[in-house]
């Protein structure tokens, strides 16, 4: 690997590894087309060390509204694979809303 080349690994499934010089990360990422272009969401995203939102901010198919205050504040003592776990479930769960 040369220095400062990323290197991004995609699964079937959609996982992807994403290698850089400073570090290694994850993501699940979901293709869709809507008004002709195209739209890359990456879900979940920015896990490992997320901006939390304002409790008053209403989030729609955001991760990161179904992770409770208590694991918020827990955070920063998770290793990556448990930030990883914690966000990909919460990403299910927020996959699963349905709005009027």
């Amino acid at each position: 690997m040369t220095k400062g080349t990323t290197i991004v690994m995609t699964h079937p499934s959609g996982s992807r590894i994403i290698m850089t010089p400073t570090g290694l990360s994850f993501e699940n990422v979901q293709l869709s087309l809507e008004d002709n272009s195209q739209e890359l969401l990456l879900k979940p995203n920015n896990y490992l060390s997320p901006e939390w939102p304002d409790e008053n901010k209403k989030l729609v198919h955001d991760w990161r509204a179904y992770i409770s205050a208590d694991l918020r504040q827990m955070w920063d003592g998770f290793c990556a694979t448990q930030k990883r776990a914690l966000a990909e479930n919460a990403q299910t769960i927020a996959d699963g809303e349905e709005w009027d």
